[in-house]
């Protein structure tokens, strides 16, 4: 069997030889991506862009981020309506004479001496869960030196006033008592 020979002028075409790179008189061979490399065939000036296209399909939302710094401030809003008055602070006061009798009141059931220096004030409800708190009277009686104490007494609704001269002994003394409840 006969195998054919190489011609003489399988390497040309039209008497042309190939070249890999490019040399003058020879053909030039294209790159594997079947076009001519840009140093043969440079790239010509960028046209102008398209139109642009249709907007795709919104993608899926994104994580949430941190919390941002508080803003300032806002201004002062405006000066609301005026509300309805609201009951009085303290129903239940009482001015008491060194003698134990009720000089005036409110809410007092009765007033009374039940030693030396020691006064109890009963009020018509009780006062358990209220504040209280005495002064000496000044004017009721020879002078409002000295101290007193107001505390719980037997019943709810009663206190029990301490009156005392300057020296810490009892005394009588002329006082005034207020209850907040």
């Amino acid at each position: 069997m006969r195998v054919a020979l190489f011609a003489k002028n399988a390497g040309k075409v039209d008497g042309l030889s190939a070249s890999r790179r490019p040399v003058p008189g020879q053909l030039l061979a294209l790159g594997e991506n079947g076009k001519y490399s840009a140093s043969v065939v440079p790239a010509g000036a960028v046209g102008p862009a398209g139109p642009a296209g249709a907007a795709g399909p919104t993608g899926p939302a994104g994580p949430v981020g941190p919390q941002g710094v508080a803003g300032p401030q806002g201004p002062a809003g405006e000066k609301g309506e005026q509300g309805a008055p609201g009951a009085p602070a303290s129903t239940r006061w009482a001015v008491v004479a060194a003698d134990g009798s009720l000089i005036r009141g409110s809410g007092v059931a009765a007033a009374s001496r039940t030693a030396s220096g020691t006064y109890e004030v009963a009020f018509a409800d009780s006062v358990a869960s209220c504040a209280y708190a005495g002064s000496l009277a000044l004017g009721e009686t020879a002078g409002a030196t000295g101290q007193i104490g107001v505390g719980g007494a037997a019943t709810e609704s009663a206190l029990r006033v301490e009156t005392e001269a300057s020296t810490g002994s009892n005394a009588d003394k002329a006082f005034h008592l207020i209850v907040i409840c």
